[in-house]
């Protein structure tokens, strides 16, 4: 149901001209970051939020269909893989569940708790996911990388 209204999202981008045009301007930003080497797709799936609230909005207004924002964050993630299929040559981001062992000291306790977190990350391998983890800071023992998104 979701990935439908994402692909309605899609199919409003390549039919209306002025939001092609605008995702067309985006890409070309995107490309020159790119040649760069400060091409960052997380940022990258940001940019591309804004293109696909104003589809969610010209489709409630125009049509009064009302998609939800779930649905356009699996359009945003569509149209960054569909990006750097045609730029990168590389693989399409995934998504990676990373679970981190930590230990933490709670006040008034003598022995240090043993916690294991759950980290979703979009990646193109699972060696990514380990260093998008390492990379925000987060300090403990990786326990296990596993694709697909986990709750």
């Amino acid at each position: 149901m979701i990935e439908d209204q994402a692909k309605q999202i899609l199919n409003t981008i390549k039919q209306n001209d002025g939001f092609h045009n605008m995702k067309m301007v985006m890409w070309s930003n995107l490309k020159r970051k790119l040649s760069k080497g400060i091409f960052d797709p997380r940022k990258a799936e940001h940019l591309f939020g804004y293109l696909t609230n104003r589809v969610r909005k010209h489709l409630f207004m125009t049509q009064k269909i009302q998609i939800p924002e779930q649905a356009g964050t699996i359009a945003n993630r569509m149209l960054l893989n569909e990006f750097i299929l045609r730029n990168k040559g590389g693989n399409p981001l995934k998504q990676y569940t990373v679970t981190v062992r930590q230990f933490i000291q709670l006040p008034f306790r003598t022995v240090a708790e043993e916690i294991d977190r759950r980290f979703t990350v979009n990646a193109s391998s699972a060696k990514g996911a380990e260093n998008s983890v390492k990379a925000a800071g987060i300090k403990g023992q990786i326990i296990s990388v596993v694709k697909g998104a986990g709750k």
